[in-house]
């Protein structure tokens, strides 16, 4: 059609031929569905200058009333103009509008962008960013963050890693525990070991001291290798009857070194014991490949030693060349256990992380674990007495 006017609204007859049935007008000026008051003025509204937005005064000579503007600019309630405008919202520069997908990375939905670094409300948090419109976090969270807020897992990195962070409540739980039998263990051998000593029981003990160290040897395989199907009493009872025993082996000490030596290097023993216990739990590196590695080399030691034992025995080495080797023995044992004693702290961590199913398996694992460290403080102890130990007169 042809227009012979310049006004015209949407559901009005044509005022001229440029302008067909219901359209807007062609010219720049015409409100919808009121008549003009003047050449600058649609149908039903006063004039308001040259231009209007969406249902509100013009802001710029590119817009009518009640039209979208034509410009770079977009008015409430408009689909966007270009790839940075949402619906119903002006530009916010190279990011996204409310209610529109986000444009790039730092913008969530529904948010206008907060800057680089920052996440929009409904979305999980993007490294390091805030959580579902929280506040910032004011500090790293720990190897046990708090459950992230609103519905979503932590983003931060929570402890994916072997002995690495703190120990949460069921590992505290369950090695209290391996410490509580460890230590038990520990108290009855050196009681059992000084009364020995001191009631001269030991005169009937070193004569089969052999038979008690092979009796020794079989109750430790026998409980590693049944403590996972044997009843949590028994493996309680088959540790304690160990740590008995061993306390009766162990009270030639008392006879060979002076009592301010003994106490000494326990103390020194326990020293190193806990440093490395710590170093296992905390340490990110897996310990696996080091520990099969001592395990190698304590059966090594156990070789030597008893070749050693049999040469001084029977004159094949010298005093000098024997006493030589039980030194580097002693050495070599120190470094040993103790890097056993981190591998099997780190286990044992490991171990508590799965959990048990039921409380005898946890009261069955606790023991297992007891022994294995008493067996780590009780050889890292006796190769330092060899070292440094002071002998009697």
């Amino acid at each position: 059609m042809s227009n012979s006017g310049n006004n015209n609204g949407w559901g009005q007859p044509p005022q001229n031929t440029n302008q067909g049935w219901g359209q807007p007008p062609q010219a720049n000026n015409n409100a919808w569905g009121q008549p003009p008051q003047n050449a600058n003025q649609g149908w039903g509204q006063p004039p308001q200058a040259n231009n209007n937005a969406w249902g509100q005064p013009p802001q710029n000579t590119n817009q009518g009333w009640g039209q979208p503007p034509q410009a770079n600019n977009n008015a409430w309630g408009q689909p966007p103009q270009n790839t940075n405008q949402g619906w119903g919202q002006p530009p916010q520069a190279n990011n996204n509008a409310w209610g529109q997908p986000p444009q790039n990375t730092n913008q969530g939905w529904g948010q206008p962008p907060q800057a680089n670094n920052n996440n929009a409300w409904g979305q999980p948090p993007a490294a390091n960013a805030n959580p579902w419109g929280g506040p910032q976090p004011q500090a790293n969270p720990n190897a046990n963050p708090a459950p992230n807020p609103w519905g979503q897992p932590p983003q931060g990195n929570p402890n994916p890693n072997p002995g690495q962070g703190v120990l949460n409540m069921n590992q505290q739980t369950f090695l209290t525990k391996v410490f509580g039998w460890m230590g038990m263990g520990l108290g009855l051998t050196a009681v059992v070991a000084f009364l020995t000593y001191a009631t001269g029981l030991i005169y009937v003990v070193m004569p089969v001291a052999m038979v008690l160290f092979l009796g020794e040897l079989a109750l430790v395989w026998w409980l590693s290798s049944r403590w996972q199907s044997m009843n949590p009493g028994t493996a309680v009872g088959a540790f304690l009857g160990y740590s008995a025993l061993n306390g009766l082996t162990l009270s030639a000490i008392f006879a060979v070194y002076n009592p301010i030596s003994i106490a000494l290097t326990f103390v020194g023993a326990a020293s190193m014991f806990g440093f490395m216990f710590v170093l296992g739990l905390t340490t990110k590196r897996d310990l696996g490949p080091m520990g099969r590695f001592l395990a190698m080399m304590v059966f090594g030691l156990f070789v030597v030693s008893l070749l050693n034992l049999v040469a001084g025995m029977f004159g094949l080495l010298g005093t000098g060349t024997a006493a030589m080797i039980s030194w580097g023995i002693s050495l070599v044992g120190v470094f040993v256990f103790a890097g056993l004693t981190a591998y099997d702290a780190q286990k044992l961590k490991l171990m508590s992380e799965r959990g048990f199913a039921s409380h005898a398996d946890e009261t069955r694992a606790s023991v297992m674990g007891a022994l294995v460290l008493y067996l780590d403080f009780i050889n890292l102890f006796l190769f330092l007495l060899r070292l440094f130990g002071g002998r009697r007169d």
